[in-house]
């Protein structure tokens, strides 16, 4: 994960060592989300919303004063306020369309018994990469091997991204027939194509789309990661007019590296 990242609504958000990120916009608004899911916002004129993990909230001005959430009106009583629950359509609605951004994989599986959701697994794998924005004309012009690592790096970026995994590691083994300029050429395209899919995950509401995607597709797969890389595999492969790649090799999980189907 990088340190910075700049959002597509011009904000920045920093990742700190407490696991807390925080992320500022250009009219002085901070927001630090925090590992329980909880969230204090620092507005320009000195309000403050904090969101609780079970969902309350309490607002203040820059005097302490107690403030209504939604309106921001001065409360006769002052207290926490509780978000109603949100219906179950409107977060699957919110899920299919980035705004809400599934937790984990066990999050994805308890949303198949949507027909919403059903019905977008259901398409062939690139519907899953429709959002992403990698430059597969530029990579069209790599040399065969060179372009598999790059797509390689790409597909495991997305797996491990979308699984809170961390960063892959480049594959591992014995490269007798490779010369170390060659290694080193596959080790570049390799971090080049992570580098391409976290900056595909992190794209703001498409990033959370991408991600929610990847995430229900392995849901539909029997929660296997493996099934659902060697579908971006092939896709991307193809994507990059690598046939022989997607038909005759696929990617091994849950470590790294191309290997024979």
């Amino acid at each position: 994960m990088p340190e910075t990242v700049l959002n597509a609504d011009g904000s920045t958000t920093d990742w700190n060592d407490d696991g807390s990120a925080t992320t500022s916009w250009p009219d002085g608004t901070v927001r630090v989300d925090y590992p329980n899911n909880s969230s204090t916002t620092t507005y320009p004129d000195g309000r403050v919303l904090n969101v609780y993990a079970d969902g309350s909230r309490d607002f203040n001005d820059q005097y302490g004063t107690a403030l209504d959430p939604d309106t921001g009106q001065p409360l006769s009583d002052p207290g926490p306020v509780v978000t109603p629950p949100v219906d179950a359509e409107e977060i699957v609605t919110d899920v299919l369309h980035g705004a809400h951004a599934l937790s984990s994989l066990a999050d994805a599986v308890g949303m198949l018994g949507s027909v919403e959701v059903l019905e977008v697994v259901a398409e062939p794998i690139d519907g899953v990469l429709t959002v992403a924005v990698m430059a597969f004309e530029v990579w069209k012009a790599l040399e065969a091997a060179n372009r598999a690592y790059a797509t390689a790096g790409y597909c495991y970026g997305l797996m491990y991204g979308a699984l809170d995994l961390g960063t892959p590691e480049y594959p591992a083994g014995t490269y007798s027939l490779d010369s170390e300029e060659t290694i080193a050429v596959k080790r570049e395209k390799f971090a080049d194509g992570i580098k391409q899919a976290q900056a595909e995950l992190d794209d703001g509401a498409n990033g959370v789309l991408l991600r929610n995607k990847i995430l229900l597709r392995t849901a539909a797969r029997n929660s296997d990661p493996n099934a659902a890389i060697d579908e971006i595999w092939q896709a991307s492969c193809r994507k990059t007019d690598n046939e022989f790649y997607a038909g005759h090799l696929r990617l091994m999980w849950p470590g790294t590296g191309i290997t024979e189907r």
